[in-house]
């Protein structure tokens, strides 16, 4: 009924014009729809973080697109004052690709990990978000 109902068609309304009677012709509108009814999970929680660290490739860039549902986090963060880090061991020009998927300056900080180390190591933690 969703569907049909894009496409122009009440089926409540014509229900109702059946009942009385109503000589009806349904006029539907032209083009094509595709409806996606999927069951979303969502969460609230009482989890506190002082910092985001987020990584570039498969996660911020996903499939050559940026990804809308990590971009909301990053603004959800920026909002709440939270400085945000892109995190990455990305193997092309950075700032190019920044610039090309208009990312540039959106990151309180950039760390482009070129010599191998664990992501992790390269986190500024607690002391070094307060002081």
């Amino acid at each position: 009924m969703a569907a049909h109902r894009v496409q122009g068609i009440n089926f409540p309304l014509l229900s109702l014009m059946e009942q009385d009677g109503l000589n009806l012709q349904i006029q539907q509108n032209q083009g094509s729809v595709e409806l996606d009814r999927s069951l979303r999970n969502r969460y609230r929680h009482d989890i506190e973080f002082d910092a985001l660290y987020i990584d570039l490739d498969d996660t911020l860039i996903l499939n050559g697109e940026v990804h809308l549902e990590a971009l909301k986090l990053i603004f959800q963060c920026i909002n709440a004052k939270k400085p945000v880090t892109l995190l990455t061991r990305h193997a092309l020009d950075i700032e190019k690709t920044l610039q090309q998927h208009r990312l540039h300056g959106l990151f309180d900080r950039v760390v482009h990990i070129t010599d191998g180390s664990m992501k992790w190591s390269r986190c500024r933690f607690d002391s070094e978000l307060t002081g």
